[in-house]
């Protein structure tokens, strides 16, 4: 499958030294640890880890924004302002993927609950306000695992009601990996963020 990585020119060294990149955990947001944790969780059940060194996925974009571009619009900020970065066009074993809704990824960054429609939304805040229960994360349970099953539509947007949830539901698709090897690299393009 065609994808895109936007890396800084550091990572691009690591490729080529070593043959592959994983996720470096300390670059990550400790505020949306616990969202990195589920995904790699979702990812490791239906793709094995290489090796124990990877512990967090790789993002890619299997698709930008369809409405314009599926390959990310460089135009755009990424990164710091003046920033070198690097796009990189990979072509991956769909046997190594898991795909997901990017708009959708914000529900569990934000530890919202993914509702399918308007009702079921009702419902959800229905039940919380019922039980005398802020509607915000960390929830207790049973609204914890109620709320962490819901993110799995993230994977299966298809199944949601487009109606309530906007008409570009489906147009930007990210996508998760163990590593990047450096034989799936197609294409390097250097850029400087704007």
């Amino acid at each position: 499958m065609e994808l895109w990585s936007i890396r800084n020119p550091l990572e691009l060294d690591i490729i080529y030294s070593t043959g592959t990149l994983i996720t470096n955990e300390s670059l990550i947001d400790p505020d949306y640890i616990s969202a990195y944790d589920w995904m790699a969780a979702e990812l490791d059940a239906r793709v094995k880890r290489p090796y124990k060194l990877c512990r967090y996925p790789v993002w890619l974009w299997k698709c930008w924004d369809a409405e314009r571009s599926c390959k990310p619009d460089l135009r755009v900020r990424w990164g710091r302002k003046n920033e070198d970065l690097i796009l990189l066009r990979l072509d991956i074993p769909d046997n190594l993927l898991l795909l997901s809704e990017f708009h959708l990824w914000h529900y569990a960054l934000n530890g919202w609950y993914l509702p399918t429609n308007e009702s079921d939304e009702s419902s959800f805040e229905e039940a919380l306000r019922k039980n005398g229960i802020d509607n915000k994360w960390p929830f207790p349970e049973p609204y914890h695992s109620m709320v962490v099953r819901s993110w799995r539509y993230m994977f299966a947007w298809e199944q949601l009601d487009s109606s309530y949830h906007g008409s570009n539901l489906g147009s930007s698709i990210q996508a998760v990996c163990w590593e990047i090897k450096r034989e799936w690299i197609l294409e390097v393009s250097r850029f400087r963020s704007k």
